[in-house]
């Protein structure tokens, strides 16, 4: 009787031990509004701030107004890289005395100083490598990041292996029969960007055709191009069959996989073991999600094959393939302005919206109207 009990008394605190090691993951909410992860966190106990959790950086970033506002000193100069280009741009370099995120703390974190909210409404970025002693998960159907204890083993479902002695995270994909390099760059609001110069080694459904807007980066901007492949892409053990890509004149032979691809999928990082796994995962219930609603006045629709116009919620919305959603507010017959996200300042002035019509008051196309009078005017994909 004492042995059974004693044994009792030890699987008890076995058990105890396992739900605390469940219970002690990190669970963090994560905003994708913008087509990238953004979590929420505090640096020197003030925020909290806007932070994208980026696999396709391999230093933080601050921006530079919030530097400024945490009086925070410079304590070196950086030469900084950016993908796709050979470009280097030389940044001041500060120290985080105390970040936190979700009650996790790191001491003396190196950030360098950028004007991200030039590009962006955020506060930052934070590379992946900060959680390097954890297992993340990126959860993008649940919308959650999450630091755990553990590890991945090779030969489990859907575990690969990264490539190793890379900047920045790297995989292996398979597409036309052959095996790409791949950057899994949860910073870029794309699916699958391939390098222009290597469009000869794949096939097409459809020829590529080329964006009027170019892909903006911290380097410059890249000429675009959108196509279909003819086949699969594959990765880990997950298919997309005959995928959009895009096409983008940009300075390596890496492709990049970004939002479009992740936002179904479950990615675990395994940075001690250099493994990834990735999963396809129920989506959050629908009455979750955004309302999308029927159009009476007929705006909703896509435009020249790259921008969506829909109406959530009562309120009309414009989004480019890659890029921001925002804000329609109506100005005039047929005509609207863009509404920037609050903190967020345009490179260059933005056109007005307007719906144009035919006789039977049906939306045919819309024309950006320009501060100096220039239109240039879109055709609307499909008519309803």
């Amino acid at each position: 009787m004492y042995w059974f009990i004693k044994v009792s008394a030890i699987m008890l605190v076995l058990i105890a031990n396992a739900l605390v090691l469940a219970q002690s993951d990190i669970i963090i909410p994560m905003d994708l509004s913008l087509s990238r992860p953004v979590i929420e966190l505090s640096i020197n106990q003030q925020g909290p701030y806007k932070f994208i959790v980026d696999t396709g950086a391999s230093l933080h970033v601050i921006d530079k107004g919030l530097a400024e506002r945490l009086g925070l000193k410079e304590t070196g100069k950086q030469e900084v890289g950016v993908p796709g280009s050979d470009t280097l741009i030389h940044a001041s370099q500060v120290k985080i005395h105390e970040m936190q995120v979700s009650g996790e703390s790191f001491s003396d974190v190196d950030m360098v100083v950028m004007g991200l909210s030039d590009m962006l409404p955020v506060d930052g970025v934070l590379s992946y490598k900060m959680f390097a002693h954890h297992l993340l998960t990126f959860d993008y159907p649940q919308q959650q990041l999450i630091l755990a204890t553990g590890e991945l083993t090779k030969g489990q479902k859907n575990v690969i292996p990264m490539i190793t002695n890379e900047e920045i995270l790297t995989v292996a994909i398979q597409a036309n029969k052959q095996t790409w390099k791949a950057h899994l760059d949860t910073g870029s609001p794309f699916a699958f960007n391939f390098p222009v110069a290597l469009k000869d080694r794949l096939e097409f459904a459809s020829p590529p055709v080329a964006l009027t807007a170019q892909s903006r980066t911290l380097a410059g901007e890249h000429q675009t191009w959108r196509a279909k492949l003819a086949g699969p892409v594959t990765l880990a053990d997950i298919q997309f069959p005959m995928p959009d890509i895009i096409l983008a004149d940009r300075n390596n032979a890496y492709v990049n996989i970004g939002f479009q691809v992740l936002k179904d999928l479950k990615v675990t990082i395994d940075q001690s073991n250099q493994l990834i796994r990735f999963e396809k995962c129920q989506a959050k219930k629908k009455g979750d999600a955004v309302t999308l609603q029927d159009d009476p006045k007929g705006i909703t629709g896509r435009y020249g094959g790259v921008r969506s116009i829909t109406l959530e919620n009562g309120v009309y919305f414009s989004q480019r393939d890659g890029s921001l959603k925002l804000k329609l507010v109506k100005v005039g017959d047929n005509l609207y302005e863009v509404r920037l996200p609050e903190g967020m300042r345009a490179k260059n002035v933005l056109p007005k919206f307007r719906f144009d019509r035919d006789d039977s008051r049906r939306v045919i196309g819309l024309t950006f109207i320009y501060p100096d009078g220039k239109e240039e005017f879109v055709k609307k994909d499909e008519q309803n």
